[in-house]
């Protein structure tokens, strides 16, 4: 398994979002599974990624399964999950310094592209080293009309209640239209 694309995918432990223009809880945006796509597949090899926000939103475990179905789970402890407007920064500590992933959450919030960098502290020796490119998408895209619940008489339209067509299920006779769900001559 390539260092640089585990140490890019152990990055995603703490992300940056704050600020949005609404409030918007980590958990409402990063729950559940996500793949993890290195700009380079030849960073990895054989080996696909599969990263868990848990509800609160904090990256807690990594999963790298191999062609033949052999699978590793890494359980991660103590990341950070950030979120600013659409800006994301992951960290996760380690025992020699941490891993950062920075990048950008989509407008659907269902993909992340970014960056990731190893810092390391041994003590005489710092050093701060790039890590690689990813892309994370969701594993089951979310539906913005998932957490919506709208009034009697409206729909929810891409996370937005909106009134129902009152001439959706009507057909009036030749020479009348609808009109707010009350069939009428053509001619007023």
């Amino acid at each position: 398994m390539s260092r640089t694309i585990l140490t890019s995918v152990v990055a995603f432990g703490s992300l940056f979002l704050a600020g949005c223009p609404s409030v918007v809880a980590p958990e409402a945006i990063l729950s559940g599974f996500w793949t993890v796509t290195p700009a380079d597949p030849g960073d990895v090899g054989d080996i696909e990624y599969e990263v868990l926000f848990n509800d609160d939103g904090e990256l807690v475990e990594l999963t790298g399964t191999r062609s033949d179905g052999a699978t590793v789970t890494l359980t991660i402890r103590n990341a950070t999950t950030t979120l600013n407007g659409s800006a994301v920064a992951i960290v996760i500590p380690t025992d020699t310094g941490s891993v950062t992933f920075e990048g950008t959450l989509s407008d659907d919030t269902n993909s992340m592209e970014g960056s990731t960098t190893r810092d390391i502290d041994l003590g005489d020796i710092e050093a701060v080293l790039p890590g690689g490119d990813l892309t994370l998408e969701r594993v089951a895209p979310i539906d913005p009309c998932d957490n919506v619940t709208c009034d009697p008489g409206e729909s929810c339209d891409d996370g937005v209640c909106v009134p129902d067509d009152p001439c959706a299920d009507i057909t009036c006779d030749p020479g009348e239209t609808c009109d707010d769900g009350t069939c009428v001559p053509d001619d007023q």
